[in-house]
């Protein structure tokens, strides 16, 4: 049995809204988003996370088996369970900070490693590398996937507030980029990166075998590979909460890069641009309820939108 296998954060989103004194909390974690998302368009995907032993961990581990999901590697640890703080302006933009000193989302365990032997894709999320113990043990994943042929996938998901410095910031996002065959950024995360602020100056600084998705926000998205680039506009919706909209984008990329098979996925024009569109679709779509996960479609709905 051959899977997307996703490791990295599964957190609780504290939303707090300006001028308005009511939180709401939601399950999130970019990765475990993306895991959401392969789920709901019907592919077979296995979350790799750490939750504390505290009530958020109970509740996520909840959350996770009442969706049909494998909660048997979410592990739990003695420390607690990681919290980001989500603060939601009138146009349903967001900003972001953690409680996640001491936490659990980085708390691997090398056991888990033999279950990439099992997979076609292995995605890696990018809360971990900002800790020495979870860059460390990513590491390990791509190594592990690099040795059994796997394909090494990476959404940026660029935070430079949890890291010591903007240095050391750099250089873990660009050592896990260099190893990956997929990346996903937003066009933001592209110049920053890059250090570049035209588009076809950015993309040339990657390899030729990279394949390299970015998301345009209203604009829709496109595909780089080879030199070339490919592009599929959004829908437009009134978004009320834009958490996870990237993640919903990305999760719809990796179910049809499965669905198809990483050669013949990007060998196939028809397949990038429909997949592009899918993909456009469920970021659009996701962001009509609060919360990164309550208003995803499944595979069928998608299609319906094209």
């Amino acid at each position: 049995l051959f899977m997307v296998l996703v490791y990295g954060e599964i957190l609780i989103d504290m939303n707090i809204k300006d001028g308005d004194n009511k939180i709401e909390y939601f399950v999130g974690g970019a990765p475990f988003n993306v895991s959401y998302a392969i789920s709901k368009f019907g592919e077979d995907v296995l979350f790799v996370g750490c939750v504390g032993k505290d009530y958020f961990g109970k509740k996520i581990i909840e959350f996770v088996n009442k969706q049909g999901l494998n909660s048997r590697f979410i592990y739990k640890s003695e420390f607690n369970t990681t919290i980001a703080i989500v603060n939601n302006d009138a146009n349903g933009e967001r900003s972001f900070s953690f409680l996640r000193e001491n936490s659990a989302d980085y708390q691997f365990v090398d056991r888990s490693l033999f279950l990439i032997e099992d997979a076609s894709i292995v995605h890696i999320g990018s809360l971990m590398i900002s800790k020495t113990k979870g860059f460390e043990f990513a590491k390990k994943i791509i190594s592990s996937a690099k040795r059994d042929n796997k394909v090494v996938s990476f959404d940026v998901n660029y935070r430079e507030d949890i890291f010591k410095n903007k240095k050391q910031c750099l250089s873990r996002y660009q050592y896990i980029i260099n190893r990956s065959d997929i990346v996903k950024m937003s066009l933001d995360e592209l110049y920053l990166l890059t250090n570049k602020d035209n588009l076809d100056d950015a993309l040339k600084q990657f390899s030729d075998n990279q394949k390299i998705f970015i998301t345009l926000g209203k604009d829709g998205s496109l595909l780089y590979q080879n030199k070339k680039k490919y592009y599929a506009n959004s829908i437009s919706v009134e978004p009320i909460d834009t958490t996870g909209a990237g993640d919903a984008f990305y999760g719809t990329i990796l179910a049809c890069v499965e669905q198809a098979g990483f050669k013949e996925f990007f060998n196939d024009e028809n397949k990038i641009i429909e997949a592009l569109k899918l993909a456009n679709i469920q970021g659009a779509l996701s962001t009509r309820k609060k919360g990164a996960l309550s208003a995803l479609v499944n595979k069928n709905t998608l299609y319906k939108h094209i």
